[in-house]
This record gives C-alpha cells, sequence and structure tokens, in this order.
C-alpha cells in the first residue's frame, strides 16, 4: 500500500464492508489505521434492514443481526464531534457547499492528516485527498 497510515472511511465503504468481500478486504489486509464518525455509523445503522430487505440477502438468510455484528467486528474506530470540533469550521469551508452531511468525516480527516475513503466524487472535486476503493484495492 502506499504511504497512507490513517483513512477516514466514509459510510459508503462501511457499508460496503458490511455486504462485499472489496472493502472488507481493504480493512482486513491494508497496513493502514482505519478511523470513522459516529455519523457515518449510524448512516450504515439506518440501511441495515433495507439490505436484508434485499432479494439476494434473503436467500442468504441474512438477518439484521448478522449484519450488524459484521459491522460492528470492523476493525474501525469511531470518533464523535466532541473529537474533532475543532476542524469543523475548516471541514464546512471545505465540503459544506458541496454536502454537508460530510462536514464530519471531513473533520475527522483533517483532525488526522488523513485521506478520505469514500465513492462519491465530489470529495475529489472540494480539493480534500480521497481514494475510492478500487484505488485503494489497487495498492494492496
Amino acid at each position: 500500500m502506499t504511504d497512507i497510515e490513517i483513512i477516514a472511511a466514509d459510510a459508503n465503504p462501511l457499508l460496503q464492508a458490511v455486504i462485499s468481500g472489496k472493502a472488507r478486504t481493504i480493512i482486513e489486509q491494508a497496513q493502514a489505521r482505519f478511523v470513522t464518525t459516529q455519523f457515518s455509523m449510524d448512516e450504515v445503522r439506518k440501511y441495515l434492514p433495507q439490505l436484508v430487505q434485499r432479494p439476494d440477502f434473503q436467500r442468504a438468510g441474512a438477518t439484521g443481526t448478522e449484519l450488524l455484528s459484521v459491522l460492528e467486528a470492523l476493525p474501525v474506530e469511531v470518533f464523535t464531534p466532541y473529537h474533532y470540533k475543532s476542524f469543523i469550521p475548516a471541514a464546512q469551508k471545505a465540503i459544506r457547499q458541496i454536502d454537508p452531511k460530510d462536514v464530519d468525516i471531513v473533520a475527522l480527516a483533517l483532525m488526522f492528516r488523513a485521506a478520505v475513503w469514500s465513492n462519491d466524487p465530489h470529495f475529489k472535486q472540494a480539493g480534500i485527498r480521497c481514494y475510492s476503493t478500487e484505488e485503494l484495492l489497487g495498492w494492496l
């Protein structure tokens, strides 16, 4: 992997890690520390019940409890706004106009001087160092 030591994971790759092998492979094999916000974890939890309703999950017999267990077992450190509150103004300046829901993950990334892991292209459009799942896979 490249010289990335800390990666701030947005909600979408965390959700991918619960349901697919690619994102989970990154978390398990990358020589990096993964961090995220409580907001991102709450977003993932919000969508887990919808995932269980998908036909492929119903055929596999996956339950919401099982998916939640997978999420909670991921080696990702979760931080609340208390930890990164001093970085929120800079994060708001960088991303609020594009997507105000991403202020927290950008603030956390700023606190750790970390890259953001997301598949949303607007992070790069805002000038934030961001890598997609495919880019990170290419570094393993």
